[in-house]
């Protein structure tokens, strides 16, 4: 996830629309393929050992992975990047989670 994050942050240095789009899409695989990562790692966590998410460290690795998934839906619901209302208020969580993970 973190590459992802890095080429969406080096599409704002880059002039060529072309280029943007292509940083994007790249941005988007990037994120798609972290978070299928992770999906998959936690579904082998939950199968082969033991969660009765009784500790600290299992509550906390699935807050994160809530995290993991809620960037995308974020990313996802966002409406067009030039709206009104929802843009701002759906602008800042995404940013933030990219940040948290």
């Amino acid at each position: 996830m973190p590459i992802g994050v890095l080429l969406i942050r080096f599409s704002s240095n880059v002039k060529s629309a072309k280029a943007v789009r292509v940083l994007f899409y790249c941005h988007v695989a990037a994120q798609v393929a972290g978070v299928a990562l992770a999906t998959a790692a936690a579904a082998l966590s939950i199968t082969n050992f033991q969660n009765a998410f009784n500790n600290t460290h299992q509550r906390i690795g699935v807050a994160l992975y809530g995290l993991v998934w809620l960037q995308p839906l974020i990313g996802f619901l966002r409406p067009d990047r030039y709206g009104g209302y929802m843009d701002e208020h759906l602008e800042f969580p995404h940013e933030f989670v990219m940040f948290a993970d």
